[in-house]
């Protein structure tokens, strides 16, 4: 069975953590950043990205149960449903246009921005 929408949620999920390292490997080690939760991590993640860290909160628990629940047990819990699955992808999709640079309005939009992007 394809699961395309929870492997793009996995890897969404994957890319916040590894940017919440980034953003704080200078003062954390190795060690305290594994040992942080992954609510914690993409909190912070939205935080400085995003903004507005009391309107996500419930959700981003919501998301965490689903990631538990998919990567241990194999299927998604209740307590998120497909269509925050799928917000918080898009929302990885505009982080990502974020860093490269790119603007939102077109950050999809061919390969000709992006090259762009790169050679900054």
């Amino acid at each position: 069975q394809r699961q395309i929408l929870e492997t793009a949620f996995i890897l969404s999920w994957s890319i916040w953590e590894h940017l919440f390292a980034l953003h704080n490997k200078n003062w954390l080690d190795d060690k305290s950043i594994e040992k942080m939760g992954g609510r914690e991590k993409i909190t912070f993640v939205y935080n400085k990205y995003f903004a507005t860290p009391s309107t996500v909160s419930s959700e981003i628990e919501a998301l965490k149960k689903t990631r538990n629940s998919i990567v241990h047990y194999g299927m998604k819990a209740t307590e998120a449903d497909n269509d925050s699955m799928e917000r918080f992808v898009r929302m990885t999709e505009r982080l990502m246009a974020i860093i490269l640079g790119l603007k939102p309005s077109y950050a999809l939009e061919g390969s000709e921005h992006l090259r762009r992007a790169l050679r900054r």
